[in-house]
């Protein structure tokens, strides 16, 4: 056989098994994207106006754990949000906290609620490593300063006597 037309043929080879692995790769990283959430619903006799706070935690202060958070890590308010409202909306679907029925979910879907781990009593418990990867997943605050906003979260819980 002819070296040019060797050449020629391994070249297809080798171009046509690296379009099939990008494409591959593609299509698995498309796999990953998270599920988009349904349209908001407002529970009937429940005024989405309501001066409710839309917190699973009533009794904290935003701004004093704002504060506090930034003090420990460094992130700004918005990513701070984010990453509270997360926990609080995970906390929820999991059945360890209540939020108010006029809670805009953003980040998970309380008629499809991510698969907890039990404890051996049957309780669910609290996976702050998998929050950090939805919140990261989903918006635009790295993982990793997730997880130092949710270990100082905790850590003001904790202090609060509210840890989850």
């Amino acid at each position: 056989m002819d070296p040019v037309l060797l050449l020629v043929v391994g070249v297809v080879a080798v171009v046509t098994v690296a379009g099939l692995l990008v494409a591959s790769q593609r299509r698995r990283d498309a796999a990953l994207a998270p599920v988009p959430l349904g349209p908001s619903w407002t529970p009937p006799g429940v005024d989405p106006d309501a001066d409710l706070p839309d917190t699973a935690f009533p009794g904290i202060d935003a701004d004093e754990q704002a504060g506090f958070i930034a003090e420990r890590t460094g992130a700004t308010r918005t990513a701070i949000d984010e990453v509270v409202n997360a926990w609080q909306e995970y906390l929820a679907v999991i059945g360890r906290a209540q939020l108010p029925p006029t809670h805009r979910y953003r980040i998970y879907d309380p008629y499809n609620p991510p698969v907890a781990r039990r404890s051996s009593d049957g309780t669910p418990i609290a996976d702050p490593d998998r929050v950090a990867r939805d919140v990261a997943m989903r918006t635009g605050v790295p993982e990793q300063e997730a997880t130092e906003i949710l270990s100082a979260q905790l850590a003001y819980l904790e202090r609060a006597g509210l840890r989850q």
